[in-house]
């Protein structure tokens, strides 16, 4: 994480340029190769398709960080009052808002509720975002893409599983499963009240990974009560599912 930092400030710091290209960054040994993010234009792809147009004002992108980093265990980072000064100030309700997990994940963030000083400098250079308002229309972009590719919201939606879980531990805790199934699947599965009355009546154990992976599937192919009727439990789908179309019919 250290070397990622150095390599980035140093980057940041090449001969007083007024910004931060893709190349120069690369020079200083930061992989982009698999980063995702968004252009100006509301595209996305992976960052080196746009190296000639993706670039950040390094002078903005510090004071952006400096406003709200906090030093954490001898580390700046985001973490408690100041994540949530962010989260205020882009007009992002932490709690409800899949625009907050949007940014971890182009932060790439390793641990909830906490944004390293690697995590946030990658992800705003990712999403083309040197203060506060690009970041803000990045985010919306971002969105964009989020309602309207349904790859692009399993993509996120696999990722606030891995984001949201409480190490060592390798299941979601249920109540933190619904908050992120009615950020999710609310707004894009008709059955989502149904299933999220299911899981309050019947469900008492831990989200799996599989099953979490396996329900937005499953969703995406279910949007009526009558799409139900053709429910094969032979199919493979995790019993959890089962029980809800048995739950659902009776």
């Amino acid at each position: 994480d250290r070397d990622a930092s150095e390599a980035i400030e140093a980057a940041i710091a090449e001969g007083g340029k007024a910004s931060v290209s893709v190349a120069s960054a690369r020079r200083h040994d930061i992989d982009f190769s698999r980063m995702h993010f968004t252009c100006s234009s509301g595209a996305s792809g992976p960052l080196r398709h746009h190296e000639a147009t993706t670039q950040v004002d390094e002078i903005a992108l510090l004071q952006f960080w400096l406003q709200y980093a906090e030093v954490e265990e001898g580390q700046d980072c985001l973490v408690g009052p100041s994540i949530l000064k962010l989260f205020e100030d882009l007009d992002i309700d932490a709690s409800s808002d899949v625009r907050a997990l949007i940014f971890a994940n182009e932060c790439r963030c390793s641990k909830f509720g906490r944004v390293s000083r690697t995590e946030f400098l990658v992800g705003c250079i990712s999403l083309a975002a040197s203060n506060l308002d690009e970041l803000r229309a990045a985010l919306q972009r971002c969105l964009k893409l989020f309602d309207e590719d349904p790859a692009v919201a399993k993509r996120y939606y696999h990722f606030a599983f891995r984001y949201s879980l409480d190490p060592p531990s390798k299941v979601l805790q249920l109540d933190v499963a619904k908050a992120l199934w009615s950020i999710f699947l609310s707004p894009r599965w008709g059955l989502a009240d149904k299933w999220l009355a299911f899981v309050e009546e019947k469900c008492t154990k831990a989200v799996t990974q599989d099953q979490w992976h396996l329900l937005y599937d499953f969703a995406m192919q279910t949007q009526t009560v009558d799409d139900l009727q053709a429910h094969d439990e032979a199919a493979g789908w995790p019993t959890l599912i089962d029980e809800f179309v048995e739950w659902v019919k009776t």
